[in-house]
């Protein structure tokens, strides 16, 4: 639930805005894919921006797989501003967590790919990479401030509504393979 509204965030400035794209739900499977559109100001470091001299916002991808089956919730992102010359891929994981299944797991993993001038790109890989570290970790601070707000007012009952319509979505797919039989 806290990864559908954290943003805006005063937090995380450089997400100004995100926008829903494309919903799917494959009530059969009990999955459900989103598409959003992000709308960032990137943060290169000053020596970065007076050599490449662009305007330094853009918009990004995320694509949100929600597997009810397997309690899985994979994120792949990617910009598409500068994408020809500086490509930036992300991949998180949320799943139960092996040892306590009402704990969440996290795995994100982030790769750059930079093809502007030699020599120059080692140096803004190298600045990306920490920049990606910094926002990774005020990320997770907001992510357990969010999860803290939900706690606090009372965010379970709709959790038990998402069991409820979970539930319907399993009633309606045996309905519908009942119905193709018929």
């Amino acid at each position: 639930s806290a990864l559908w509204v954290k943003y805006p965030n005063s937090d995380l400035p450089h997400v100004e805005k995100v926008d829903l794209l494309n919903r799917h739900v494959d009530v059969e499977n009990q999955r459900f894919s989103t598409r959003r559109l992000i709308f960032v100001s990137y943060g290169m470091p000053k020596w970065a921006q007076k050599l490449i001299k662009f305007n330094m916002k853009g918009i990004s991808t995320e694509d949100a797989t929600c597997d009810f089956k397997a309690r899985e919730l994979v994120l792949l992102g990617q910009n598409i501003t500068f994408s020809d010359f500086f490509r930036v891929r992300e991949r998180c994981v949320y799943t139960p967590h092996p040892e306590n299944p009402a704990w969440t797991s996290y795995a994100a993993t982030t790769s750059f790919e930079i093809s502007l001038l030699p020599g120059f790109n080692s140096m803004l890989e190298d600045a990306c990479v920490k920049k990606n570290a910094e926002t990774a970790q005020k990320g997770a601070s907001v992510m357990q401030k969010v999860i803290d707000r939900l706690v606090a007012s009372n965010w379970r009952t709709a959790s038990d509504k998402l069991a409820e319509w979970k539930e319907d979505l399993a009633e309606m797919a045996k309905s519908k393979r009942q119905g193709a039989r018929n």
